[in-house]
């Protein structure tokens, strides 16, 4: 290595460090928006919520009702994913989105993902003029405490009459909906038409 210039008494002169150009100051408590693994902690690290409408379009349905209720079944698994979320979370979106938030975020309540699945299915049949119906159903169980609100969507077909619902496991059963099995205190039980022409059911 070559030595630089000696002054008597004194030791080796070093090289002053280069000038730095001066940083931008950063905001303080600036969010962090880098991808995560989770959609819904990406939300929420972001600190942001989407309000423009969805990128997501909803899907062109044709052949048999039977097929296209399959169809739009599979598709809400893809775009209306279940997850975990935080306390915030629960309070401040779920439920309180439109269809077109709901897939924008897609996401929903992992433990209740059965009423925006339902009414993101609903919408999906309304815009394709599938005629269906909505039926709601309010029961206490014995193991839970407070009651509970169940939707399904039943439709009817050439085949016979089916229901759907998106409870922990998806349903798809033939005939009208019926109360689940187990203990159950009926409080209310309401359906809801959708003929042809109906707007999404918020």
């Amino acid at each position: 290595m070559k030595e630089g210039p000696m002054t008597t008494g004194s030791a080796c002169s070093l090289p002053e460090a280069a000038p730095q150009a001066p940083q931008a100051p950063q905001a303080p408590h600036e969010p962090n928006t880098a991808p995560l693994p989770e959609p819904a902690s990406r939300v929420w690290a972001a600190r942001v919520f989407p309000v423009e409408p969805s990128p997501v379009e909803l899907p062109a349905l044709w052949g048999r009702p039977l097929d296209m209720a399959l169809h739009i079944i599979e598709w809400v698994h893809r775009h209306v994913r279940k997850a975990e979320v935080d306390e915030r979370w629960l309070r401040e979106r779920f439920l309180r989105r439109t269809p077109a938030e709901i897939l924008s975020e897609g996401i929903t309540f992992g433990v209740r993902p059965c009423p925006e699945r339902t009414v993101v299915a609903s919408t999906a049949l309304c815009v394709n003029d599938i005629p269906h119906t909505v039926v709601a159903h309010e029961f206490q169980s014995s193991k839970t405490e407070p009651p509970l609100l169940h939707f399904a969507i039943e439709l009817d077909t050439d085949d016979g009459s089916y229901f759907f619902d998106f409870g922990w496991e998806t349903m798809f059963i033939r005939g009208s909906y019926t109360v689940g099995e187990g203990p159950k205190r009926m409080i209310g039980l309401q359906r809801i038409p959708m003929p042809p022409g109906s707007g999404p059911l918020l």
